[in-house]
């Protein structure tokens, strides 16, 4: 059944590439976070995965676009983005391009 999952990230120094590999949904991206809080930067999350980063508890302004399996999207560091609905379960890669180098390497 089809999801609206509302929330949305920016990454500040983090360009993410989304290559969808099966399912299909919408994703938005660009535009201003709703209710925008930073994340943690001690935490793992920022330390190993994401960098400095916000969430929100959504996007305003953005531009949507249904992803199906084979689609790739580049999100650029800066640029507010998620799944605003999930039609059949995505799963996708992501590769976080990462020339400062802000994430620990394990």
């Amino acid at each position: 059944p089809a999801t609206n999952s509302g929330s949305g990230i920016v990454h500040d120094k983090q360009t993410e590439v989304y290559q969808i590999l099966s399912g299909a949904g919408e994703m938005i991206t660009g535009g201003t976070l709703t209710n925008s809080r930073p994340m943690n930067p001690m935490g793992a999350t920022v330390r190993q995965l994401t960098g400095p980063s916000s969430f929100g508890t959504g996007i305003e302004g953005g531009e949507s676009r249904r992803v199906v399996a084979g689609d790739m999207v580049i999100v650029p560091a800066g640029v507010p983005h998620g799944f605003s609905r999930i039609e059949e379960a995505i799963t996708y890669l992501v590769i976080r391009v990462d020339p400062e180098q802000v994430v620990e390497l394990k």
